[in-house]
């Protein structure tokens, strides 16, 4: 998000918007922050190799040292150079950073993007993409917002600031200038001059669309700006639609009551829905956890589960929902082996170098085997082709847990202990002798 924020800001600089200083001055001060996160973090490389970081020092370098060659090309020109030198550094310098401090931390979202333009795929990919809020945006989102004419109003405002741009490019604001006298046509000009935030925020808007299409769950970020180009309409240094202000303010007037039309059936449908939640199998199972194993036993099992876990009962896990990180996103790989096609006994010595001692099962998880290449055991297909004639192992592990030891079981979960009963028992028959 904050690599698509400086990115606009330099397209305002490109767009000879903002001077140098400015682009300068936000630049140095995010890096500074940035700086002040990484000592915060106890040292986070996966900073030093984000997209922001990359930006930053691409930015300074374009507006600093390369600045004096830059100016000496011709507008067009200049504009495509600094577009592709800003591509060019960033790219190269996010990819050498990450060879260079061995962070991999973010691989797995070249391989998302990768898997969503080519056939692609991979046990990671399939685990995102799989999941509809990680899919393409689709069409309801859209559909909604333009009932609620959230959607035309935002493009009239784009179009608006295009137009105004296309107009300054064909010297037209060269034009007014020359032609404004007396007070009131400078006050006029004034009116008609085009402020960096509104660029800026056309700009920003635009690659937070572009992320929105790309992985349905980020049009949070998108939403939000579209509110905003709409509240344009009304900023006089946009442009009128109508000459008069009167007529204008009335238009507005009539788009707002138009909007609050679905807008307020909208806001009812979402008031009607009452709830709370409610899982009594999972609060069981959590209260047999706290009364029935030690405060440092370990547990494993699906990340949603595993973090409510950790909250509820205070028990150690080896894997949660933050994936991002390259360790948890390794570790959560192993547990989820229990649900490849595997031998039994494979997965409980995975389980057991990893220190586990109870592994959690959820019915939905481990008994769903067929879902348009979605089950968990179409995942481990992939990585896994020689298995494939072999039967899913938590199936069978659900109904039979051996070698594991089942200490707990309801109708969604069960709780399998990793347990060295039988090195114990050769013990202690070896001391008896």
């Amino acid at each position: 998000m904050l690599f698509t924020q400086i990115s606009a800001v330099l397209g305002l600089y490109v767009l000879g918007t903002i001077h140098k200083d400015t682009i300068s001055s936000i630049s140095i001060s995010l890096l500074i922050g940035l700086l002040h996160a990484v000592a915060l973090m106890f040292g986070n490389e996966m900073l030093f190799c984000s997209w922001l970081f990359s930006a930053l020092c691409s930015c300074l370098l374009l507006v600093l040292p390369l600045d004096p060659l830059l100016n000496k090309l011709n507008s067009v020109l200049r504009v495509i150079t600094q577009g592709v030198l800003y591509l060019v550094f960033t790219i190269g310098l996010k990819m050498g950073l990450s060879k260079a401090l061995m962070v991999q931390d973010d691989a797995h979202v070249f391989q998302i993007l990768k898997s969503k333009f080519t056939d692609f795929k991979n046990f990671d990919t399939q685990l995102y993409t799989c999941a509809a809020e990680f899919n393409f945006l689709g069409w309801e989102m859209p559909w909604k917002i333009t009932l609620t004419l959230l959607l035309p109003s935002a493009l009239l405002a784009v179009s608006l600031v295009a137009g105004q741009l296309i107009r300054k490019a064909l010297g037209g604001q060269a034009e007014l200038v020359k032609k404004a006298i007396g007070e009131e046509n400078s006050q006029e000009h004034d009116e008609e001059r085009l402020d960096p935030g509104t660029i800026y925020t056309v700009l920003q808007t635009a690659a937070y669309a572009v992320l929105a299409v790309l992985i349905m769950r980020l049009k949070l970020f998108l939403t939000p700006h579209l509110c905003i180009l709409t509240s344009l309409l009304a900023s006089p240094r946009v442009g009128r639609l109508f000459r008069s202000k009167e007529v204008h303010r009335g238009v507005l007037v009539a788009l707002l009551a138009a909007m609050a039309f679905q807008g307020t059936a909208n806001i009812t449908e979402q008031r009607k829905i009452m709830g709370e939640y409610s899982d009594p199998q999972l609060e069981e199972m959590f209260e047999w956890i706290i009364k029935n194993t030690a405060h440092h036993a370990v547990f494993a099992g699906p990340m949603p589960t595993m973090a409510n876990l950790l909250l509820s009962t205070e028990r150690n896990i080896v894997n949660h929902p933050h994936y991002e990180d390259v360790g948890s996103r390794e570790r959560t790989k192993k547990v989820y082996s229990v649900y490849s096609r595997r031998e039994a006994q494979d997965v409980f010595d995975i389980l057991k170098d990893m220190k586990v001692d109870y592994l959690v099962l959820s019915r939905p998880w481990c008994l769903t085997v067929e879902r348009a290449g979605c089950a968990m055991p179409d995942l481990w297909d992939l990585e896994e082709q020689e298995n494939k004639s072999r039967p899913a192992l938590c199936p069978i592990l659900w109904k039979s847990a051996r070698p594991f030891v089942k200490v707990f079981s309801n109708q969604e979960y069960q709780i399998l202990q990793v347990s060295p009963r039988t090195i114990q028992l050769k013990q202690t028959n070896a001391k008896q002798r």
